[in-house]
């Protein structure tokens, strides 16, 4: 009964997605096509050689591929693609849900379970077609390897991300989840900067090759299981959040 009143809950915000979910596939896949090019023009450069070209093209490339990862969970939410910031829909939902006869926990995990599945479902049609072009058309050897420990480290990044956005928004107005969520992207482009012209290498092309060296698969580990913590973390945060909001006013 606990989790056919969870599916009940996720399969109606999946139908509500309905054709905007399959746009958003169609539009990560071609994102994903497109963003190859920049991953392989990378790869091709050496440094010192056309250096400005190299930085500015993986500065793009990996912010908005750190960006576009970061709402995967969020894709097919479809009030996320509307003026939240000026309607609130987000608290207007939650009061009215929470008027029903649900559990504040049913709430959270049916749109943690909707995370999930946006998750595995654009990562496949925005991580496969990155991962297996540069890997075919790299001079550079990619193995299956490579490419699964690439996957799990994105994935994890993107369901933190999704855990955070989702407390965010199940615990403020709208117009304070535009600017604290729009502010998350702060540390991240921060870190693209230094990663490429501190340390003149692509972050995402980085995490390619973790599992070649072993302070690199540690490295790796590491950051998927610091982001799975955290996103548990989160998701208890949540649910003490929904359960105890003041939807009054």
């Amino acid at each position: 009964m606990h989790w056919e009143s969870v599916w009940r809950l996720t399969k109606k915000d999946l139908k509500a997605g309905g054709l905007l979910a399959l746009g958003v596939m169609v539009f990560l896949l071609i994102y994903g096509l497109f963003s190859t090019q920049n991953a392989l023009e990378f790869l091709s450069l050496e440094d010192g050689n056309s250096g400005w070209r190299k930085h500015s093209s993986s500065v793009i490339m990996d912010f908005t591929f750190l960006c576009f990862v970061s709402v995967l969970g969020a894709a097919f939410y479809k009030d996320h693609f509307s003026s939240y910031w000026r309607t609130d829909i987000f608290t207007k939902q939650l009061q009215f849900i929470r008027r029903l006869p649900i559990d504040p926990k049913h709430i959270v995990q049916s749109r943690v379970l909707q995370i999930l599945i946006s998750t595995v479902l654009c990562a496949a049609c925005f991580l496969l077609p990155f991962g297996v072009i540069v890997a075919f058309f790299s001079e550079t050897p990619v193995y299956a390897t490579d490419f699964i420990l690439f996957t799990i480290f994105w994935m994890s990044y993107s369901i933190f991300f999704g855990m955070i956005y989702l407390m965010l928004e199940l615990s403020m107005s709208g117009k304070k989840y535009a600017i604290f969520g729009s502010l998350l992207y702060v540390p991240v482009f921060i870190t693209d900067i230094v990663m490429i012209f501190g340390f003149k290498k692509s972050f995402v092309i980085e995490t390619l090759f973790f599992g070649r060296s072993v302070p690199g698969t540690i490295m790796g580990s590491g950051l998927v299981i610091l982001a799975l913590a955290c996103a548990a973390a989160a998701y208890k945060k949540t649910i003490t959040i929904v359960k105890n909001r003041d939807l009054s006013a």
